[in-house]
């Protein structure tokens, strides 16, 4: 009964030895960096060929995790926006920023549209360029505000 008791207490014992030495090679798991996910950029030109006019351009910015999003747009061929900081916030079962903004179109455009955003990890994601196209055949003068 002494040989039994000894040779459970000893297999016993060098298995906590191993268990403690496995346990020290474990990390305590890290706090993930807020990252963007994905980028996604939607232009609508505007539907007459009439100018001035209007268009109107939507982007979702889909994160890992709710907190600050930096992000710019780039035309094709000109300098980029300046860069903007918003917060993403939880929206159904995803964390997301919404932008929309207005286009105002007083010439024939032919162009090309892309939206970068960062999260906290400092690595852009980007969306795909998008066309954002006006004929402008008939113009109307003016500024283009419809609301004077």
């Amino acid at each position: 009964m002494k040989k039994t008791t000894f040779v459970a207490t000893a297999v016993l014992t060098a298995l906590m030895g191993l268990n403690i030495a496995q346990a020290g090679n474990i990390k305590a798991p890290q706090d993930a960096k807020m990252q963007v996910t994905n980028v996604t950029l939607a232009i609508k030109s505007p539907a007459a060929n009439v100018c001035p006019s209007q268009g109107k351009m939507k982007a979702w910015i889909k994160t890992n995790k709710p907190g600050q999003v930096s992000y710019f747009f780039a035309r094709q061929g000109q300098n980029p926006s300046p860069v903007k900081i918003v917060n993403a916030v939880k929206m159904g079962d995803n964390f997301m920023v919404e932008l929309e903004q207005n286009l105002s179109i007083h010439h024939a455009i032919d162009t090309k549209y892309r939206l970068f955003a960062k999260g906290a990890n400092g690595q852009y994601t980007k969306s795909m360029w998008v066309p954002l196209k006006a004929n402008c055949t008939i113009g109307l003068g003016g500024n283009g505000d419809f609301n004077s």
